[in-house]
């Protein structure tokens, strides 16, 4: 019983420091008005972000804050998004694996936070080792945020004739305490098995999959968060039959299968070969909507602001808001049923799935010869993607179809003619699970050739690696939109580019536990495929005059590092040239 009392004092600490956590959120809310000026309102908003700045600084927040506020920082290291930095097992790309995973797996790990041999950005290079301990492990944890309950499971053994097995399981689900219409459920199941032969040899296999469902939230506007009186406010849920609907929610299942060998032709030369794949499919619902107002409760025409000349109306939207009546502040699912159903079999109404078919496939072979002070590392990487993008039909709410028409285009002057997404075949009813909207592929293949030349003394270390290769990007269209009758349908012009890299490293050792080193690199790389079409929804058009990016890079770090402690010091300069962004935007007015 007293064990009972331990667990349950500690669940009510947990939830009470997530509670204090979002404290700050809303300490300095202040009550809407009607601002007379743009002005006025950038003085008020300016206040805000003071009183805000000095109340973080002097109120004694929790340490779930402080956690949030480091994380930020950590994440954004060097103006990078963790997203864009590598991960990579024996060489070849994977997608994120989280630390706790990597020690359950025993894998070996080097962070690196500045310029790696294969990225600008930094890299988490992963590698598969027999294993040094077998154990067991299991856990359960309770959160206050997004999936608040979380169960965990691991094991390593070490078993007969030579293999080895480690495997980590993560559930995760619930729905967010603070936030909501927020819920996840997650699996995470990673296993690694890996045999040795004669000491010279090693067969190493690994799978990594995370099937996953959450909601998400949606950004709004000041003036809805004023009105509420909530910072947390989310206007991407509803009630449909007095039960919480989320409109956006992404569904992912991208598994990646790895295999690998490393072996031994003579103590001088070692060869090594990798290869992954990773297919699977991601989803992200949204509302969608045909020839019909907008659905989404903060859109500016469903604000106050928007009634500035009518004061009537005004003061009863004002007070919707400001009593938070969910009829207006949030999604009516009921009501865009009612609606699909007073329209007949066609819908007016629907949640559509913006969807992304993956297929990476990477294999990567090296060699490593030694000679006395003297390392080289060479080999060739092929790479290859394959993206699918379709729309696709999740819930015609309540109705039976939909034409697959571009509804935008219909009030449209010079356009209004034009108005099938797929000449090949025309006025297609669309049900629930069809394919309509757009459809295409964009593929890549990259193949590259690289060496590396390591020197190494008692003190001294000096890398000298490149990279030369060739990228093939196109793009074929799934659907002949009539809009772009005479481009859209079928493959696009190949586009080719010839990437290169090139890093010099030294490392000196200036006296016991001192180390200083030093970085100089450049790359040209190809743009991404996304951004080298004007419309890749619609169109095979290309960008005008299509070129590679260009990268330089310059690194000088101090290291002080003794048994339990280390000092790094670091100035670095970076710069990037040339690159390319294709950003689409809708003109409402229009």
């Amino acid at each position: 019983m007293q064990r009972v009392r331990y667990i349950l004092l500690t669940l009510f600490i947990l939830y009470c420091r997530g509670l204090s956590a979002q404290e700050y959120d809303l300490y300095d809310f202040r009550y809407y008005r009607l601002f007379s000026s743009e002005e006025e309102l950038r003085e008020e908003e300016k206040r805000d972000s003071i009183t805000t700045a000095k109340f973080l600084l002097d109120k004694n927040f929790s340490t779930r804050s402080l956690d949030y506020n480091l994380s930020a920082v950590r994440f954004a290291r060097r103006g990078v998004q963790s997203f864009k930095r590598a991960t990579t097992l024996n060489g070849v790309e994977l997608p994120f694996v989280c630390n706790r995973t990597i020690r359950a797996l025993q894998l070996s790990a080097n962070y690196i936070i500045g310029i790696s041999r294969n990225s600008f950005e930094g890299e988490l290079s992963l590698k598969i080792d027999t294993l040094q301990t077998s154990r067991t492990s299991a856990g359960f944890a309770f959160s206050s945020r997004s999936t608040p309950y979380s169960i965990t499971l691991s094991t390593s053994q070490k078993l007969s004739r030579g293999w080895d097995f480690s495997a980590d399981i993560d559930a995760r689900t619930g729905r967010d305490l603070h936030i909501e219409g927020l819920f996840g459920n997650s699996l995470s199941i990673s296993a690694i098995a890996s045999k040795q032969f004669n000491k010279k040899h090693l067969l190493s296999m690994a799978i990594f999959a995370k099937p996953s469902m959450r909601s998400t939230r949606q950004a709004t506007t000041a003036e809805a968060f004023r009105l509420i009186g909530n910072n947390l406010y989310n206007p991407s849920w509803g009630y449909q039959n007095g039960k919480i609907r989320n409109a956006r929610i992404r569904r992912t299942f991208l598994p990646t299968a790895f295999v690998g060998y490393e072996g031994c032709i003579t103590k001088q030369t070692q060869p090594s070969i990798s290869a992954s794949v990773t297919a699977g499919v991601e989803k992200f619902s949204s509302l969608d909507w045909f020839d019909a107002q907008t659905p989404l409760p903060d859109n500016y025409r469903y604000m106050p602001s928007y009634f500035n000349d009518e004061d009537d109306i005004f003061s009863m939207v004002e007070s919707a808001w400001i009593s938070n009546d969910t009829n207006y502040t949030q999604i009516n699912f009921d009501n865009l049923i009612a609606t699909n159903r007073l329209n007949g079999d066609e819908a007016v109404y629907a949640i559509s799935d913006r969807v992304r078919r993956v297929i990476d496939a990477d294999l990567r072979a090296e060699a490593t010869t030694t000679f006395g002070k003297h390392l080289l590392s060479y080999g060739v990487e092929i790479k290859h993607r394959n993206r699918r993008n379709y729309k696709q039909m999740r819930d015609l709410l309540g109705a039976k179809y939909i034409i697959d028409l571009d509804y935008y285009l219909l009030d449209d002057d010079t356009y209004g003619n034009s108005l099938q997404n797929n000449l090949n075949n025309p006025n297609r009813l669309i049900s629930e699970g069809d394919k309509y909207g757009y459809d295409y592929s964009i593929k890549q293949l990259d193949i590259s050739f690289f060496g590396i030349y390591h020197y190494s003394t008692e003190r001294l270390n000096i890398d000298l690696a490149t990279k030369v290769g060739y990228c093939d990007i196109s793009r074929r269209g799934g659907y002949r939109k009539e809009l772009f009758a005479e481009n859209s349908y079928g493959e696009s012009r190949h586009l080719k580019f010839s990437p290169y890299a090139l890093r010099i490293a030294a490392e000196y050792l200036i006296a016991e536990n001192h180390f200083v080193s030093g970085t100089l690199a450049t790359e040209s790389e190809s743009i991404d495929g996304e951004d080298l079409f004007l419309q890749s929804q619609y169109n095979n058009r290309i960008i005008d005059s299509p070129s590679m990016s260009s990268k330089y890079g310059a690194e000088l770090r101090y290291l002080f590092q003794k048994q339990n402690f280390a000092l790094n010091a670091s100035l670095f300069l970076s710069a990037e040239l040339n690159d390319t962004r294709v950003r689409h935007i809708y003109d409402d007015l229009s």
